[in-house]
């Protein structure tokens, strides 16, 4: 299996709701996915650091996977994003996956070596991983627990292997991105930035599209900021990388808080992580934004739903 080199493909990192007890929302999550599902994303990356992978239990991520597979049944790709290091553990876990019907299982960059290893210890890791884990594999360069940016032993590896079909790149680096798109231009990777201010860069490299912050909100214009053909595509482009500064700050409530309105499915902004909801002063101005760029760009979203 290999993903389309087509682009721009959007790839919403789907965020995990949850009541304000802290139990997970099944009703807000369904809606999530098929909001996504109509805005035509490419596909979803189920379990990642956007759905508070490391705030649920192993119970808890399998019914997860399972309820999103089930409702996405075959209209959109997505990929499951993974914990840990342990080879029997990530080998279950990528079974059950592609049982599921999941495009790839995505490994943590910074969960395979400590933060003290070299690129060519993880490139080592990569391998023997390759030995163990069945089936097509992604690989996200995630922030937490720590930043662990791939060199050149262990992209090489990704790339050549025939085994890797997804990539979330946070390295931020363009110089770089244009080496890494070259090197697998006939592999099977498929390269997604997950910085919006150089998304219209990256595509010009070789990139295959984005899967951000910002592709929870905005979906459709992502993809029209990443299309270079589009007149309005650079200015979008800007607002888009102001909103996603605003986004972070109370991330994931604050996405939570605007989508709760932009879906028409009342929802809390609760997080796990950060054991709260969204605070007013973050939220206001995001609401804002939200309308100017409803009004700016005039928007088509899905008909609002009732609770």
């Amino acid at each position: 299996m290999s993903m389309s080199p087509a682009g721009p493909q959007v790839w919403p990192p789907l965020l995990t709701p949850f009541l304000p007890t802290g139990e997970i929302d099944f009703g807000a999550l369904a809606h999530l996915v098929e909001f996504y599902i109509e805005m035509k994303v490419e596909g979803f990356l189920v379990l990642g650091l956007s759905g508070e992978l490391f705030e649920l239990d192993s119970v808890e991520r399998r019914i997860i996977v399972e309820r999103v597979a089930t409702q996405i049944n075959g209209r959109a790709r997505f990929v499951v994003g993974t914990t840990g290091s342990n080879p029997g553990e990530l080998k279950d876990q990528a079974i059950h996956h592609a049982d599921l019907g999941a495009d790839a299982t995505v490994l943590l960059a910074s969960q395979i070596v400590e933060p003290e290893a070299t690129d060519d210890d993880l490139a080592h890791a990569l391998e023997s991983l390759l030995e163990a884990v069945p089936g097509p594999l992604g690989i996200y360069e995630a922030p937490l627990p720590y930043k662990r940016v791939l060199g050149g032993a262990s992209f090489s590896l990704v790339s050549e292997s025939g085994r890797f079909t997804f990539m979330k790149d946070a390295c931020q680096d363009l110089e770089l991105m244009g080496q890494r798109a070259t090197i697998s231009a006939s592999s099977p990777v498929t390269l997604l930035n997950a910085e919006i201010f150089s998304l219209r860069s990256s595509m010009t490299v070789g990139y295959h599209g984005f899967c951000g912050l910002v592709a929870n909100l905005y979906p459709h214009l992502v993809a029209r900021a990443a299309d270079a053909t589009d007149k309005e595509g650079e200015e979008l482009g800007l607002l888009l990388s102001v909103a996603d500064a605003a986004l972070e700050k109370g991330y994931p409530s604050s996405a939570k808080h605007v989508l709760s309105h932009t879906i028409g499915y009342n929802f809390s902004s609760y997080s796990r992580r950060l054991r709260a909801e969204a605070e007013p002063r973050s939220i206001t101005s995001l609401t804002s934004f939200d309308r100017y760029v409803a009004r700016r760009f005039k928007q088509e979203r899905p008909a609002q739903r009732g609770a």
